[in-house]
């Protein structure tokens, strides 16, 4: 009987995988381990991996092409992090900044990280046309999935596609 890995169980081997490479390597907050697209599924994510001497959290922001769309998480806690970058444009340059806080959720350090994408897929040109904006939103990133999306995405508060899942999808 042949077998084919779910997507779930590729998922969980690639996270034992990552979580081994952090564990094998003393990536420094200065000198951090960038991986993009880490589980192959979503082009505009990456993980920032690395170590700190004490515990403290992660706050990172994807600089948005305005304050508005700027996109920011924050970690638990810990001294092995692996900091979800998501909310990266494509096709850029794009501009991360890191921060570790303290107890106080006070900045220890920054940094600033460059990551480059890869242009959307063919299908996705012009996929949102903004008509009308008031430039703020209740919500980071409004999701779209179905209705002729093979796709699903998500764009922020521009109009700017910032997520998407390269694996292809039926309409519906």
């Amino acid at each position: 009987i042949a077998y084919e890995k779910g997507l779930a169980v590729e998922s969980r081997e690639r996270d034992q995988e990552l979580t081994k490479q952090l564990k094998e390597n003393k990536y420094l907050f200065e000198e951090p381990c960038v991986i993009l697209n880490p589980y192959g599924r979503t082009p505009l994510c990456a993980y920032v991996m690395f170590w700190t001497e004490e515990p403290c959290a992660v706050q990172f922001t994807v600089k948005g092409k305005t304050k508005e769309a700027d996109i920011t998480g924050v970690t638990v806690k810990a001294k092995g992090h692996r900091v979800p970058i998501i909310g990266l444009y494509p096709k850029t340059e794009n501009s991360v900044k890191l921060e570790l806080l303290d107890d106080n959720d006070q900045t220890i350090k920054e940094m600033e990280l460059k990551v480059q994408t890869d242009g959307l897929p063919e299908e996705m040109d012009d996929m949102v046309s903004v008509e009308k904006s008031s430039g703020e939103s209740a919500y980071g990133l409004t999701i779209i999935s179905g209705q002729g999306v093979y796709y699903p995405f998500a764009y922020d508060v521009n109009g700017d596609i910032r997520w998407y899942l390269n694996h292809r999808t039926s309409t519906y």
